[in-house]
């Protein structure tokens, strides 16, 4: 389960990113 939060936090960040580009 530890690995799946990870991965949703790096899903989170690139979103953010793109947000943070728009």
């Amino acid at each position: 389960m530890r690995h799946y939060k990870c991965r949703l936090l790096l899903l989170f960040r690139i979103r953010s990113k793109e947000v943070l580009r728009t």
